[in-house]
């Protein structure tokens, strides 16, 4: 276990499979708290990057829960279906656009608060 991680929160999001499941692991393997976030209903909690509320009741739940966060990797995101942005429609660039770039903004300036109660804390962007 790592000292360094060792009563630190963190917030991975996307953290059902892939780069984000892998992350969870690690950081838990070193001693973090870690909540992990994503569509579905197989991580920690349920939270749709993309949505508001979702995001909203996400910083309250960590708010009431330890008070502080530490670390937040932004990791959620959504292929662009492989295609060339001349072939995708309009709705598909809305959805990558709203998940790749404005959730993981969004996140940040609504979790800004509680980033900011830790000593030392980071923001993380998996792209």
């Amino acid at each position: 276990m790592c000292i360094r991680y060792r009563d630190k929160v963190s917030l991975v999001t996307g953290a059902s499979r892939g780069i984000g499941h892998a992350t969870v692991a690690l950081l838990r393997k070193n001693g973090a708290t870690v909540i992990g976030c994503s569509r579905g209903t197989d991580t920690d909690i349920q939270c749709d990057v993309s949505h508001t509320d979702d995001v909203h009741r996400l910083f309250d739940y960590i708010q009431s829960t330890y008070g502080k966060l530490d670390i937040l990797v932004n990791n959620a995101a959504i292929p662009c279906y492989g295609l060339a942005l001349n072939n995708m429609s309009d709705p598909q660039i809305n959805e990558s656009l709203s998940v790749n770039l404005i959730a993981p903004i969004i996140l940040a300036h609504r979790l800004y608060p509680i980033l900011k109660k830790a000593k030392s804390s980071g923001i993380i962007y998996v792209g």
